[in-house]
């Protein structure tokens, strides 16, 4: 059996932000900085390194950053949901101008897409292709800095769920999910969610 690899999944610092935020590159707030410590003081002092290529993941890596990490990868296959023609935009302000599709929106979040974006369903989808693509590439620790959705997904790949079961997972801003991939006969450990919010 090839050794296991090691998925530490860290969501970004908050942002603050009250409207879809998906593609809009926004900032994260890192001025939690006793959180930031500790959060990485229970990451892995070497591992390979991802973030997607929104700054608020990118930010969020450096503060967190160890010495002994390799240089992250900055994908844009770890991008959080496409919300389209809503992203940046609050739930209000699409409301007043797009309420039947909003509505239908809430009633299946998981396979409704927005205006021009796309349900979490694709993102699952996506997510679930490069995560394949890692482990097929080595093993060891993979240190993950990403977005909320990114990690409801990464637990639908492990738990194998739904979308709309993956949904149901709180993922709080700088918090670890810890998975691991044993290879195609022993299949996926959880080993905490959510943690240590």
């Amino acid at each position: 059996m090839s050794d296991p690899t090691r998925w530490w999944w860290v969501r970004h610092a908050p942002t603050h932000s009250k409207g879809f935020v998906g593609w809009t590159d926004i900032e994260a707030d890192l001025s939690d900085i006793d959180r930031i410590h500790a959060l990485s003081g229970l990451l892995p002092e070497r591992a390979k390194v991802l973030t997607s290529d929104l700054r608020r993941t990118v930010a969020t890596e450096a503060a967190l950053r160890r010495t002994g990490w390799d240089a992250p990868d900055q994908l844009p296959a770890l991008r959080e949901q496409h919300f389209g023609a809503w992203d940046g935009r609050t739930a209000a302000a699409v409301e007043a101008d797009d309420g039947e599709r909003l509505a239908r929106f809430w009633q299946d979040m998981a396979h409704a897409s927005p205006p021009d974006g796309e349900s979490f369903a694709e993102l699952a989808n996506r997510v679930r292709r490069e995560i394949e693509a890692q482990n097929e590439t080595g093993s060891g620790d993979v240190v993950a800095v990403v977005h909320a959705g990114v990690i409801r997904a990464a637990l639908a790949v492990a738990l194998d769920l739904s979308p709309v079961r993956a949904l149901a997972f709180d993922i709080a801003p700088l918090s670890l999910t810890r998975l691991t991939w044993y290879g195609t006969e022993n299949g996926w450990g959880v080993e905490g969610v959510n943690m240590p919010a």
